[in-house]
């Protein structure tokens, strides 16, 4: 994070501890952070609050990769200066190493792929929590995230289609690319589906049956779901994201031919619709890009703080400056920004 966001975490968090928040420090980006209490299976949260509030605020859940907390994943990534655009709640749940070492979500482990089960089931309690205290449209709230937390949030929107009108998915995995029984045999297996995707099934239908055996909703209203990978990933495979689509525009009944294209040096952009005519799944490939979230510093969209000299000694802090703003496009994908 940069170094006028660490002058305000640090101010913030002495400001917790001397219970005197308002005299001491100002907040940094013109919101504030509130921590949530109820940590259900050993996840926290922190809840972004901007200064201009919504009467009626959506809510995006936005979860970090692997190695990564929930502070690496505000305005390093963009989401807290949109959250400050479209005026709505940003809630920042964080993996404990208690659950993984690694802090990554077990989107793989039979526990934790289910509805009404292990994260699914602690993300959706937050949520739940937020609700309470904040008049949340519940017709719009929304989740993103990176890698295992973009898997996560695969899982979220298959098992609780219900309650999330979108998602975005960044170097994420299908739902269900690992269907094996125990957590052993699913660690193994995710390997081979972040390294091959999963070779074993055969066809889009298949991986929309996936999703809409994952729970016993019927529609009409599914996610919207916005997809997003680097051509030049080494961590999860780019097939991922193919199949992501196709799961996704099984699920919509909608074909895998994009009905819109867009294409620049930097990415191509496909969008796919419902047979209503209504963008329901879109698809970026972003060329070069790593493991990483897209960033555009220069529109004053995310922080990669870490240079070069720094990545090398300190490892990759999965945000690249690409020149898109993945967190703006996302938003506006969902109807978040009022057509920016």
């Amino acid at each position: 994070m940069g170094a006028g966001r660490w002058v305000g975490r640090a101010c913030s968090r002495l400001a917790l501890v001397l219970a005197v928040a308002g005299a001491l420090c100002a907040p940094v980006w013109g919101g504030e952070y509130r921590s949530l209490d109820e940590a259900p299976d050993n996840i926290a949260a922190t809840l972004y609050v901007p200064q201009q509030l919504a009467a009626a605020p959506a809510l995006v859940v936005a979860l970090h990769g692997c190695l990564q907390r929930a502070d690496d994943f505000d305005d390093e990534t963009g989401w807290t200066a949109v959250a400050d655009a479209g005026r709505f709640l940003l809630l920042l749940p964080e993996q404990s190493a208690l659950n993984n070492p690694a802090r990554c979500f077990n989107w793989m482990r039979p526990e934790d792929r289910e509805r009404g089960r292990g994260e699914p089931q602690a993300i959706v309690t937050l949520i739940d929590a937020v609700r309470h205290n904040y008049p949340v449209d519940p017709d719009r709230i929304f989740v993103a995230g990176l890698s295992a937390g973009g898997a996560m949030a695969a899982v979220l929107l298959a098992t609780y289609p219900d309650r999330f009108a979108g998602g975005g998915i960044i170097a994420g995995l299908p739902y269900r690319c690992v269907t094996t029984p125990t957590a052993l045999a699913s660690a193994q297996a995710a390997t081979l589906c972040m390294t091959q995707g999963n070779r074993l099934v055969h066809g889009a239908a298949e991986w929309g049956r996936r999703v809409r055996a994952a729970s016993d909703y019927s529609g009409p209203r599914w996610p919207r779901v916005s997809i997003w990978y680097g051509t030049a990933d080494t961590v999860v495979n780019p097939i991922n994201a193919i199949d992501l689509m196709q799961q996704w525009t099984v699920v919509h009944e909608a074909d895998q031919k994009p009905d819109e294209t867009e294409q620049t040096a930097r990415y191509v952009h496909r969008i796919y619709d419902d047979a209503a005519g209504h963008a329901v799944v879109e698809l970026w490939e972003l060329k070069g890009l790593g493991h990483a979230v897209p960033i555009d510093e220069a529109a004053g969209c995310g922080v990669d703080s870490v240079g070069w000299w720094l990545r090398w000694w300190w490892g990759d802090d999965y945000v690249e400056d690409a020149g898109v703003c993945s967190s703006r496009r996302i938003a506006s994908f969902w109807g978040l920004l009022d057509g920016q």
